[in-house]
């Protein structure tokens, strides 16, 4: 369509001129909390969003009917998670200067999607059932070929689910930089769906097996589309107070079988989710003799070979050793050092064991030391 017989339409509609121009609403924000914000217009052009707030896991959404050039940047661009353009992507070319294709930058390719036209996820009468445009926050009039702002904003919460912060439409050419800080002037559609939030709480440790008295970390891996960070709340299981870390620290003072409770909460309270996992901690390497910690020497991955390989300062004599046991105390290798070297590689020797914590003794001129070693 072009933009003539656009217009022509709309304003035959009308009994004025100046009933033509767009209806604006002031400036204004649908939902403090929410994630979601959306441009839309008829004329597309040169989109400068600038994200000087910051909002967790933000989505923003385009629907032009001529091509756009959507540059996002911003102290807080580092927030948007997804961007999504659904549009015509037209070729009358209204703005300055002409525009090859539609594109999105200012943010990773892999989380950008341009799509023409895909087909509406809300019924109106009013509007058009592929998404192709919007120009005015208006849902109960024919909107002359392009779609009602609840058919936009319902699309984009179903495509990100979340919460709609603004909409902001108008019908011309963008122009300058719209900050997100200055919100929309559009709310239709905002309540239409309820909002799609969700957690995943979840977190993972070395080994489920694991030694008593060692410092256990806990990587937290959960994820939530709420807005606000998640709060965190750990159990672990041995009587010790609740930690509010994100990624604690724990020691577990003697052996036994501990539940591991996790619980993330988004910032408002209003939802959490669960996750537990099974511990068990042993006295790892009962029945060795007290040998004291690695001193002057070093076990490093070769990045040639991809051997690990214990350095010394100083060359292996005859009867130099190296033992190696499990966390039960079980001898799993017993070898000799290789005299006039300054080292010794395991690589092959390591391949034969299964996943889990050892111990390494490495004695030298009569001298032992220690080593801890995880294979996984």
């Amino acid at each position: 369509m072009s933009r003539w017989l656009k217009v022509t339409f709309l304003c035959s509609l009308l009994t004025c001129s100046l009933c033509c121009s767009m209806k604006v609403s002031a400036q204004t924000f649908c939902y403090p909390g929410g994630n979601v914000i959306i441009y839309s217009n008829y004329d597309g052009g040169y989109l400068n969003i600038d994200v000087d707030e910051n909002i967790p896991d933000l989505k923003i959404g385009i629907t032009t009917y001529e091509k756009c050039a959507v540059t996002i940047g911003g102290q807080y661009a580092g927030n948007v998670t997804e961007v999504i353009y659904a549009g015509y992507n037209g070729d009358n070319d209204h703005c300055n200067p002409t525009l090859p294709t539609t594109s999105i930058s200012g943010v990773p390719d892999s989380i950008t999607t341009i799509l023409l036209y895909p087909p509406v996820t809300w019924p109106n009468s009013n509007g058009y059932y592929y998404i192709i445009c919007n120009f005015d926050c208006d849902s109960s009039s024919n909107q002359g070929g392009c779609n009602t702002p609840d058919q936009v904003v319902h699309y984009y919460l179903t495509q990100f689910g979340g919460l709609l912060y603004y909409h902001y439409t108008q019908y011309g050419c963008w122009s300058g930089t719209h900050h997100v800080s200055a919100g929309g002037n559009c709310c239709i559609g905002a309540s239409i769906i309820d909002p799609q939030f969700s957690i995943n709480a979840a977190f993972s440790v070395p080994n489920d097996t694991l030694c008593a008295k060692d410092s256990v970390s806990f990587v937290n891996t959960s994820l939530s589309s709420y807005p606000g960070n998640l709060t965190y709340s750990w159990n672990f299981g041995d009587g010790t107070p609740v930690s509010n870390d994100e990624n604690p620290t724990h020691i577990y003072g003697v052996q036994g079988y501990y539940l591991v409770t996790l619980i993330a909460t988004n910032s408002a309270g209003t939802a959490s989710d669960t996750t537990q996992m099974n511990l068990t901690l042993i006295n790892c390497f009962t029945g060795l003799p007290e040998v004291p910690s690695a001193s002057g020497e070093a076990l490093v991955l070769d990045p040639v070979t991809g051997e690990w390989c214990f350095e010394f300062m100083e060359v292996n004599m005859p009867g130099d050793a190296l033992k190696i046991f499990d966390q039960l105390g079980n001898l799993i290798l017993d070898s000799k050092l290789s005299a006039g070297l300054n080292n010794y590689c395991i690589n092959q020797a390591l391949e034969k064991f299964s996943d889990g914590l050892y111990l390494a003794v490495v004695t030298r001129q009569d001298i032992s030391r220690t080593y801890k070693l995880l294979l996984h």
